[in-house]
């Protein structure tokens, strides 16, 4: 069954100041994801945005427990007191499978500041006909140690105001996904603006292309409409 087209949106700010500060996660993941995926991102000013589509390819392993009969040789030759035979005895072995699949793909930096990323969102929602289920958001999340990440769906913003805008300027609509990376912790109250505008002090810094790494993992896998318990992404 083909997978429907996917659009996904990394938030933060434009211009080169912003580069790998804490706000700007989302764009430095969908830079990693065009470098993947051979896309290249064009500034499209209908869009106030910087967008690229075209096709991933996605090479996995799918591991599935089943349940085997043992062997003729492991197992008991006794016979029940009825006198048949004893019931065939099963054991659960993992298998896995070698997969490839296909999945077209928006990307999207929104150029309009963090605050307004939902401009972008619903212009390149609606041009597309893009389903809300369909749409994958990526954002750093002060709420969540540095490098940490969590997937949500249908969930309020959490005082994340990129996020804020997309559901205001969707109508409300929070039916998509959304991606979160940490970049706590939080300082809280007046510190946290400017704490999410700075870069990652370069202790972190390991850890943070780490944690981008196991995010483009856990894209291909919600691209897969995959657990990524399940799958190895290869």
């Amino acid at each position: 069954m083909p997978i429907q087209k996917k659009l996904l949106i990394g938030l933060g700010n434009p211009g080169d100041r912003y580069n790998w500060t804490r706000h700007n996660i989302g764009f430095e993941i969908i830079d990693a994801l065009a470098v993947l995926a051979g896309i290249e991102l064009k500034k499209e000013k209908q869009f106030s945005a910087l967008i690229g589509s075209g096709k991933i390819t996605i090479n996995y392993k799918k591991h599935q427990k089943v349940k085997v009969p043992l062997t003729l040789e492991n197992q008991p030759e006794t016979e029940s007191l009825s006198g048949s035979p004893n019931k065939i005895i099963y054991q659960k072995k993992t298998i896995s499978q070698d997969f490839s699949q296909e999945v077209e793909i928006i990307l999207v930096k929104p150029q309009t500041f963090m605050n307004q990323s939902g401009t972008a969102v619903q212009a390149i929602k609606n041009f597309f006909k893009i389903a809300s289920e369909d749409i994958l958001v990526i954002h750093d999340d002060v709420a969540l140690d540095t490098a940490k990440l969590r997937m949500a769906f249908n969930r309020g913003a959490g005082g994340q105001h990129g996020v804020e805008d997309i559901i205001q300027k969707l109508g409300g609509d929070k039916n998509f996904h959304r991606l979160k990376f940490g970049v706590g912790p939080d300082p809280g109250g007046d510190l946290r603006g400017d704490y999410v505008l700075k870069r990652f002090p370069p202790e972190q810094l390991d850890s943070v292309k780490l944690a981008v790494n196991q995010s483009l993992r856990l894209i291909q896998s919600w691209l897969l409409c995959e657990d990524p318990q399940q799958i190895e992404i290869i």
